[in-house]
């Protein structure tokens, strides 16, 4: 029965059945695209910690957050982006938002904490 849709008598491909399909890649294509196009704008959410009294938060920063942001627990202006230790996975505040000098170590396990890594 769905063969008579695609297939002719003779066997061939029937040409509206073909422009379907190839329609249809299309379109999924394209719309596989779009959204890998579309999946890397705007600012996504990311853990901050307060160098003050240590607090972690999820925060989704915009065009007007400012580092250091104000903590939502002690509130003070202390709060920065937290990067994970590779060692440990700790989340920890580079010294360079605190006015330190680099390198950073981890409270946790004394690992070197960079910027990406």
């Amino acid at each position: 029965m769905i063969r008579k849709w695609f297939l002719d008598e003779d066997g061939m491909v029937r040409p509206a059945a073909a422009y379907t399909l190839i329609g249809l890649a299309v379109l999924v294509l394209g719309l596989v695209g779009y959204r890998a196009w579309q999946h890397g704008e705007g600012p996504t959410q990311g853990t901050w910690i307060c160098f003050g009294c240590g607090k972690i938060v999820k925060l989704t920063p915009s065009l007007d957050t400012q580092v250091p942001e104000k903590c939502p627990k002690c509130g003070k202006q202390s709060l920065v982006p937290a990067y994970p230790c590779p060692k440990c996975r700790a989340p920890v505040a580079l010294n360079e938002y605190r006015g330190l000098k680099p390198p950073t170590k981890c409270p946790k396990c004394g690992a070197e904490v960079r910027h990406g890594s």
